[in-house]
């Protein structure tokens, strides 16, 4: 005869715990509570059959048996006990045994974690589109009581490496300039990296917001991007983290503070495969004449290239071999960030430029005012969304609708739209696809004149 379940022993009892269960299970705080299921990645459920009442949350059971044995929830609990330790020495005004025991504050790691929540990097690839939004926000913010200079510091210090590696690679593919902030869109490894920075405004912190919750995120997303910035320059050849010049940080140079340096083991690694490579060739053609290849080698070499890649390539040199100074009522830093990417050079105002203003290597001049004292007749004056425009585009577009004094600027589309050609299509977009489609043709007649000259 088979014994029949009690009430509240199986189902949906057993498989779920309410808030209150959970906290009594892990003897913690409630904030610790909060902190821990955040880093660990669990969130409350919503059962079918809500046994203990419709107004608690819900957790699963065995979420909660797995953050019983964390070795975070050791040090919460280590660090409760600390916090009374500390307040009945200030209470007892006992300086020295103070001193003593801010100095032994229980300390805990998320590297165990990250490992658990991302067991590769492509795992990780996909969730940094939230990390690097936020770790933005931060590192534009200002020090409170909240949020303390460390942190900030901390924050602009990963988003700087990360963009220098984007820089560096030329992986940047879209932007787009909205109310909120502007949008980047990055290929890293074949996945499409989305994220927002802030404009560059005094940033007013609001009342009824639990910085407490934000800054548990943020923790767990500063120790996230540490793996993954070490992944990316590592796959490079890159040494981390790249040292930082401290004077030109204190001037606010961002990008052009960083100092990149290549990795010793790589360099020699390289080094001898090069010898090892060149061995080998001259061991292999000692007795071999140049007509002798084989037909395997002639396929390689005289494979043609893709479409795709003869696009990437140009939207990568998109830019290359020109040079814009920057306006001092242009935020700099994001569009150094946008041209550099696409290879142009850039200079602006300040003792640190690498050229003046008034250079002659300046093709040109982005400008967001309505009058400039002096006009230079060797370059080219164009607002802002020329560039932003240009690089959606992937071709540089006239510069008479962009031109500096013009006060209807074509329309700012998205370009993380895709017009199908059964919907509806802007006018805008019809004509930026009529350019792309002369500017293409204008590229194949060139490669065919070039194909002409070398026979």
């Amino acid at each position: 005869m088979v014994r029949g379940l009690h009430k509240g022993k199986g189902g949906t009892a057993n498989n779920y715990l309410t808030r209150a269960q959970a906290l009594r299970k892990l003897q913690i705080s409630l904030p610790q509570f909060r902190k821990l299921c955040i880093l660990k990645g669990i969130y409350p459920r919503d059962p079918k059959k809500k046994v203990k009442g419709r107004n608690q949350s819900y957790y699963y059971t065995k979420d909660i048996m797995y953050l019983m044995h964390d070795p975070v929830l050791e040090k919460l609990r280590d660090q409760k006990a600390w916090l009374k330790k500390v307040s009945r020495a200030k209470g007892r005004n006992q300086p020295l045994r103070l001193n003593r025991l801010v100095k032994q504050r229980p300390v805990y790691y998320l590297d165990h974690i990250i490992k658990e929540r991302y067991p590769t990097f492509p795992d990780a690839l996909r969730e940094i589109d939230d990390v690097l939004s936020l770790l933005h926000l931060y590192a534009h913010l200002p020090a409170t009581k909240h949020i303390k200079q460390e942190v900030i510091s901390n924050c602009l210090r990963l988003c700087l490496e990360f963009q220098t590696w984007v820089l560096r690679t030329k992986s940047l593919r879209k932007v787009f300039i909205s109310i909120k902030g502007i949008y980047y869109q990055a290929d890293i490894a074949n996945e499409k990296v989305t994220w927002i920075v802030p404009h560059q405004f005094s940033q007013q912190m609001p009342n009824d917001v639990d910085y407490r919750v934000f800054n548990t995120f943020i923790e767990f997303y500063q120790t996230l991007m540490c793996f993954i910035n070490y992944k990316l320059y590592n796959n490079i050849g890159l040494h981390y983290p790249p040292l930082f010049d401290k004077e030109l940080i204190d001037y606010g140079e961002e990008l052009f503070a960083v100092i990149i340096k290549e990795n010793d083991q790589n360099e020699e690694d390289s080094e001898d495969e090069d010898d090892d490579q060149e061995d080998s060739y001259n061991s292999n053609n000692k007795n071999v004449d140049d007509d002798d290849e084989s037909d395997e080698e002639q396929k390689i070499f005289n494979e043609p290239i893709s479409d795709e890649l003869k696009e990437l390539k140009n939207l990568q040199n998109l830019f290359k071999g020109l040079t814009f100074f920057i306006s001092r009522e242009v935020p700099r830093h994001s569009f150094q960030f946008m041209i550099q990417c696409f290879g142009g050079n850039v200079s602006w105002e300040g003792s640190h430029s690498p050229l003046p203003e008034n250079s002659p290597k300046i093709t040109h001049h982005i400008v967001d005012r309505p009058s400039l004292r002096t006009q230079y007749d060797s370059r080219d004056y164009v607002q802002p969304q020329w560039i932003v425009d240009s690089i959606n585009a992937g071709i540089l577009l006239p510069i008479e609708e962009y031109a500096f004094g013009v006060t209807e600027l074509p329309p700012h589309l998205s370009p993380f739209v895709e017009y199908d050609s059964d919907g509806y299509i802007p006018a805008r977009a019809k004509k930026i696809m009529e350019l792309q489609g002369k500017q293409l043709a204008s590229n194949d007649s060139d490669e065919e004149s070039d194909e002409e000259d070398e026979d």
